[in-house]
């Protein structure tokens, strides 16, 4: 009996937007799937290689779009924002792109993006502190997302604060790293934007603000994070699946 890995979607994507072609007369062409893992024209087999969707869902899918116009979304979270590091001030960068398994819906079990990198847990082996200028950049980045998704108002100043109290404590040393330099670039500016006699809307301060210079710095601390989530993931798939299958093969 071949072991098999159901995965359970939720929702999918009725247009494909993207292929790939492998060589196959070429050994080091690949396929990046993640920040850690790759496929080769040696382990790609399309002949059998197949994914596998669960009938009870794509019926529950069938259904829900059946009478609609098509234009089913997932859900508005941060976490299923695709993830860009500019175009801040085009709305399709705050398309939603990504649904998960109900098993993986947790910032430590799906992918970090410069929009979440800031939600996960620092000195615990997702490879940055809270005070580091990546999970800074990215707390700014989230703050205008959220201020998309909801259609609130710009709020930046449970990070500014934080900014400033990091700054204050690392004092001269902070101006040695560039990343801090481009930081405080930023937030200067941002800060100039915002003292505005009229807040202005997320679009428009991002046409005045260059939110990519911090967009980079966040992608920074990324690596790790995904690593460490890999590795998350991968205990979370034995949990479930693994030991199952031993259980039920066991004398």
């Amino acid at each position: 009996m071949k072991r098999k890995l159901k995965i359970g979607s939720k929702t999918m994507n009725v247009l494909i937007t993207l292929s790939v072609h492998l060589q196959k007369d070429s050994s080091e062409a690949a396929v990046d799937i993640g920040p850690e893992s790759s496929s080769t024209p040696l382990t790609v087999n399309p002949r059998t290689a197949h994914i596998l969707y669960r009938s009870d869902y794509t019926k529950e899918y069938t259904e829900t779009i059946k009478n609609s116009s098509m234009s089913y979304t997932p859900q508005k979270t941060l976490t299923s924002l695709r993830q860009l590091v500019s175009g801040f001030d085009n709305p399709s960068t705050f398309f939603y792109a990504r649904a998960s398994h109900e098993e993986f819906e947790a910032d430590q079990l799906m992918p970090a993006t410069i929009f979440t990198i800031c939600d996960l847990p620092h000195n615990q082996g997702y490879g940055s502190a809270a005070n580091v200028s990546g999970r800074l950049a990215s707390r700014f980045l989230q703050a205008l997302a959220v201020s998309v998704i909801n259609q609130l108002p710009i709020d930046f100043s449970s990070v500014l604060d934080d900014f400033s109290n990091v700054k204050l404590m690392k004092g001269s040393q902070s101006s040695t790293s560039l990343a801090w330099k481009n930081l405080s670039a930023f937030v200067d500016s941002l800060a100039i934007n915002l003292n505005e006699e009229r807040l202005p809307s997320p679009g428009v301060l991002a046409k005045k603000v260059n939110f990519s210079t911090v967009a980079v710095d966040a992608c920074q601390t990324l690596t790790l994070a995904n690593r460490q989530i890999k590795k998350d993931v991968h205990s979370r798939l034995q949990n479930l699946y693994c030991k199952r299958i031993y259980h039920k093969q066991s004398p």
